[in-house]
């Protein structure tokens, strides 16, 4: 026993191997993605300047999936992992799919609870990028009145969370 959980199950949910274990995956996530011809983001931007500084990955349609000059609509993506895993990698199926038939997808990552700050982090996250697709709709080109918020599973709970107005 460990910290009141079996040795195991305490080592392998501790914040340095869930965070080490994150980073490893998110990177296999990638090559496999892009091996597998799963398009890779146009840009990476910025949305928070929380620790570890909160990132979304930007999936621009292609230019004969969109009317030029028009603003699009737009699809803010969560990825899964019950809270404590996933990458905003994760998104890149969906976030291509997505472009190709005329949305800009944005992918963005969240703090999982092993930052130590539980789901509200994780809401708070959601929020702060929602507020940032909005304040960036004349840069990405979207219409601010056709965003939508999608994820799965955990980034599900995080769309369901910003769709019903719960804000921590």
């Amino acid at each position: 026993m460990l910290l009141g959980r079996p040795l195991l199950e305490a080592l392998l949910t501790s914040r340095p191997v869930l965070t080490l274990g994150n980073a490893v995956g998110a990177a296999v996530i990638r090559r496999n993605m892009l091996q597998q011809g799963v398009p890779a983001p146009d840009r990476t931007e910025r949305y928070s300047s929380t620790p570890g500084g909160m990132r979304v990955d930007v999936y621009e349609p292609e230019a004969t999936s969109a009317v030029p000059n028009e603003p699009r609509p737009a699809v803010l993506y969560f990825h899964s992992g019950g809270f404590i895993a996933g990458d905003r990698a994760m998104g890149a199926g969906m976030c291509g799919w997505l472009a190709s038939h005329g949305a800009v997808c944005l992918s963005a990552s969240y703090r999982t609870t092993n930052s130590g700050l539980g789901v509200t982090a994780c809401i708070e996250d959601a929020w702060d990028a929602l507020r940032w697709v909005r304040a960036q709709a004349s840069q990405l080109n979207i219409d601010p009145d056709r965003i939508t918020v999608a994820g799965d599973s955990a980034g599900g709970l995080l769309a369901t969370a910003l769709a019903t107005g719960l804000d921590p």
